[in-house]
């Protein structure tokens, strides 16, 4: 986790161009991804074009914790830059079907502009990057064809219902991903902090 990265700064609200962001979800429908992100603690995954063999192995290692995130009333937004008809064949490929995530697309990339995120060939085809592919091949996980910009590093946030930052990673190069356990225990101290406002708020100490 890095304190702060280009875009988005801990303890501050997300920036206006990352909330008005455009983003598309499998049917077609646009809307800004400031109606996905606020009203409630939200993790927000940034990944690369949906055929990305990283992406596959990085969301194979998040699925296990997703029922954790949803329990703690946390809303798991994952967001591609592939084009959006691509979103159901990666929806079923990880199962993702009934785990309660919200799964949308931003070819333009506006959203990781915004966030800062990291675009850079060197990412993708440097070598620690070429390592990870081929280790993750090695595992079992598959290419399939994206038609996403490959040169898309991806990232991670946390935010509280408000869309204040509370951990942020800026993914490096494949497979520099965000550990799930941090996403967790990010997402409980923003539970935590709500519900003792909460307490507080009803004059319970």
């Amino acid at each position: 986790m890095i304190a702060a990265m280009d875009g988005l700064r801990m303890g501050e609200r997300l920036p206006d161009a990352l909330l008005d962001a455009i983003v598309t979800d499998a049917s077609g429908s646009r809307r800004p991804l400031r109606e996905l992100a606020l009203g409630q603690p939200t993790v927000i995954v940034f990944l690369r074009h949906f055929g990305c063999v990283g992406c596959s192995k990085h969301v194979a290692t998040i699925s296990p914790r997703l029922h954790e995130l949803t329990a703690l009333g946390a809303r798991v937004l994952m967001v591609g830059n592939g084009e959006p008809q691509h979103i159901g064949d990666f929806v079923l490929r990880h199962g993702l079907a009934d785990k309660g995530v919200t799964i949308v697309s931003d070819p333009e990339r506006t959203s990781y502009a915004a966030a800062g995120l990291r675009r850079a060939w060197l990412g993708t085809l440097g070598g620690r990057a070429i390592y990870s592919q081929l280790r993750a091949l090695g595992d079992g996980y598959r290419q399939y064809r994206g038609d996403g910009d490959h040169a898309q590093q991806g990232g991670a946030v946390v935010m509280d219902g408000d869309g204040v930052v509370v951990y942020a990673h800026r993914s490096e190069y494949i497979a520099d991903n965000a550990d799930p356990g941090e996403l967790v225990a990010a997402a409980m101290r923003v539970v935590g902090r709500r519900d003792a406002a909460a307490l507080a708020g009803k004059g319970v100490v």
